[in-house]
């Protein structure tokens, strides 16, 4: 719980008033703005932006689970958070999570997915399908059975499982499809 001893106007002087704070701010308020989804071509330079609050006590970035060392060969801390990869390589694909942890041990994370392909090489493409397919609720759902197209930098998607919520655990993963 956060505190704070309070001395000032209104008060006796020499005499100081417990506060105790019942409802603090959001830890998403940790992060001022997370890294977006970037598409780059082997050899760019890539920026993924995360700006964060004065006050923290930590902050880093993960690259699929693994820590990201800030000056290795081709990775460097920009502005407050940012990271910023030269010459970007096939093998830098994957979901980078910015992290930064409050002086109040609270912790905010924001995720973005960096695909990169080669110079020409166009990425694989939907198939076109039916736009809504009725399942019963025992039914296997393959990624070629959900089609969506989403647009814009920030987006978020929801879904439902119908029947057993034990059928979230059978959800293998996720692949998605880049359109340009």
């Amino acid at each position: 719980m956060d505190e704070a001893e309070v001395y000032g106007v209104g008060l006796e002087r020499g005499r100081s008033h417990n506060m105790y704070v019942v409802s603090s701010p959001s830890k998403d308020h940790l992060i001022k703005q997370g890294p977006v989804n970037v598409t780059a071509v082997v050899g760019e330079d890539v920026e993924l932006i995360c700006l964060v609050m004065q006050r923290v006590s930590s902050k880093y970035w993960l690259k699929d689970g693994s820590y990201v060392p800030f000056g290795a060969a081709r990775t460097q801390r920009v502005g407050s958070n940012s990271l910023k990869i030269y010459k970007v390589e096939k093998e830098d694909e994957g979901w980078y999570t910015c992290v930064v942890v409050g002086e109040g041990s609270e912790k905010s994370e924001q995720q973005a997915y960096l695909s990169v392909h080669f110079h020409g090489e166009r990425p694989e493409l939907a198939a076109p399908g039916e736009s809504h397919v009725t399942r019963k609720k025992d039914d296997v759902v393959t990624m070629e059975d959900v089609q969506s197209f989403v647009s814009g930098s920030h987006v978020r998607i929801q879904w439902s499982v119908i029947g057993k919520m034990e059928a979230l655990t059978s959800i293998v993963g996720f692949r998605h499809v880049l359109l340009f």
